[in-house]
């Protein structure tokens, strides 16, 4: 998926800042102008780049730590949850527009990369609790997740750090500030994440679930007096890895009913027609580690009822052969270890993601300040993943067991064995 935006904002208010600290105090933007966070009318949480590394908040899945009212989840397609306050979206499409709105520096991104990209060289994220429409827009129904970059400071500094751990991780972060002039400076910074999955495919004997993803930011600001100052931003975010987008899906089997009213139902096909493929129940129990009833399954159903590879002789009958077995699933079950599964594919995952942003402000007197903020975003994303997450058996019909009738002619098996042979289909050509 692909998604192009741009969203120029001008107006006349108060200008954003840095946060601050006054004694206990902390200033903040939430309304778009400089406030200490406790004059703020607002429910909201502010945590400074050092805050974000002291609990270990590394990305947005993780706010949750510190922020009360709020929980994320992830769906087995492209979308996030975020929710504040019970409200969010369940909306699983990757064009789907989020309830919560994710601005970066002030400025909304529709199409965004919260659940996957890192912090780095943060001043703050300010989470807002409540409607916010009024000063972010749309998607605001629930609240606002905003992230302001460290910008260009007056004195020379850099700094790189570096963390190690299990199953081969590396994560590296870094930045310098470069003061040009008395009225000009660049800031750049960047990391990078790299690690082993977490999880295990038992069917083809590899770790998934790992990370190999890296961002880089440019900024300069210019400031030639106290009444005038503008700055330009560049980050890019890249993604190329075998990252899961979901956890292991677990099951209970629903059998299916035998009984309706006073018809009884012997047929196991029909049974698992009328089958919910898993029914509700607890996760710790062993059941829960089932596979679905296959009949419930329409991609499955309709082959199995409405497809075939040929006939089969009985006796001097010939009779039809579905191309797909009714229960593939055959009541299997899985690991109890959450994080193995069973794919004949690993996951892909790849995302990119830019954003161009420039601001400026001018104050030409002490009471009217104009700010005008114009950013443009791109984004990219690709990604597959098996849906279920564990395998069956062959899901065809074995059509090299029997004689194939064609008409009225006999076919010699051992020369032609049919289109799925063992139960695995073979092109013909």
């Amino acid at each position: 998926a692909e998604t192009v935006s741009a969203a120029p904002i001008t107006a006349a208010s108060a200008a954003p800042a840095q946060e601050i600290s006054d004694g206990s105090e902390i200033i903040v933007t939430a309304q778009r102008k400089e406030e200490k966070i406790t004059d703020v009318p607002i429910a909201m949480t502010a945590l400074s780049g050092d805050a974000l590394d002291d609990r270990k908040i590394e990305g947005g899945p993780e706010l949750l730590r510190a922020i009360p009212n709020v929980s994320f989840t992830k769906t087995n397609f492209s979308m996030y949850n975020f929710s504040i306050r019970g409200i969010g979206t369940q909306s699983i499409s990757a064009s789907s527009d989020p309830a919560v709105a994710v601005s970066f520096n002030s400025t909304p991104l529709v199409r965004n990369r919260l659940f996957e990209a890192e912090f780095f060289d943060m001043n703050r994220v300010e989470v807002l609790r409540g409607p916010q429409g009024t000063l972010y827009g749309r998607n605001a129904t629930a609240g606002v997740v905003n992230m302001i970059p460290a910008l260009p400071e007056s004195d020379f500094g850099g700094e790189v750090k570096g963390e190690t751990g299990s199953y081969k991780t590396r994560r590296l972060s870094g930045m310098l500030n470069v003061p040009i002039s008395d009225t000009l400076g660049v800031r750049v910074a960047g990391m990078m994440t790299k690690r082993d999955g977490f999880d295990y495919n038992s069917f083809l004997d590899t770790r998934i679930n790992g990370r190999d993803l890296w961002s880089t930011r440019v900024s300069a600001q210019w400031e030639p007096s106290d009444r005038f100052k503008a700055n330009v931003i560049w980050q890019h975010f890249e993604e190329d890895d075998n990252r899961s987008r979901s956890a292991k899906q677990l099951c209970t089997p629903d059998p299916g009913t035998s009984q309706i009213g006073s018809v009884t139902i012997t047929d196991k096909g029909l049974q698992g027609r009328i089958s919910q493929g898993c029914l509700p129940g607890s996760l710790y129990d062993d059941a829960a580690f089932g596979k679905p009833n296959s009949g419930a399954l329409v991609y499955l159903y309709f082959p199995n009822v409405y497809m075939s590879v040929g006939n089969r002789a009985v006796g001097n009958t010939r009779v039809r052969v579905p191309a797909v077995i009714a229960d593939p699933m055959g009541g299997g079950m899985q690991s109890r270890n959450l994080r193995e599964i069973e794919s004949n594919w690993d996951p892909i995952f790849r995302a990119k993601n830019d954003v161009f942003q420039f601001n400026w402000e001018f104050k030409p007197s002490e009471t009217l300040q104009f700010i005008s903020q114009t950013a443009y975003s791109r984004d990219r994303f690709y990604s597959s993943q098996d849906y279920n997450r564990f395998v069956t058996a062959p899901m065809f019909a074995d059509s090299s067991a029997g004689i194939m009738y064609a008409g009225t002619r006999l076919i010699d098996l051992g020369r032609f064995p049919g289109p799925t042979p063992g139960g695995i289909f073979c092109d013909p050509q």
